[in-house]
């Protein structure tokens, strides 16, 4: 099963899941906010700092907290 992918105006449940990944509130929208996080969070991780929650971000995060969903 592959990750969804996320970005700016998403609203779904997987939304929620964020703030367990990237330390941040969420009410489940993707909004600017959510989305300067991810491009910070990219940017550290030396990832396309593009703000998408791609399967390539949700790998890094993974391997850097040995999260599994």
């Amino acid at each position: 099963m592959s990750n969804p992918i996320l970005r700016l105006g998403s609203k779904r449940e997987s939304v929620k899941n964020l703030p367990n990944l990237l330390a941040i509130t969420s009410d489940g929208n993707f909004g600017s906010k959510t989305e300067a996080v991810v491009k910070q969070f990219q940017h550290q991780s030396a990832l396309v700092e593009d703000g998408i929650v791609s399967e390539e971000t949700w790998n890094k995060e993974r391997t850097l907290t040995n999260f599994t969903w």
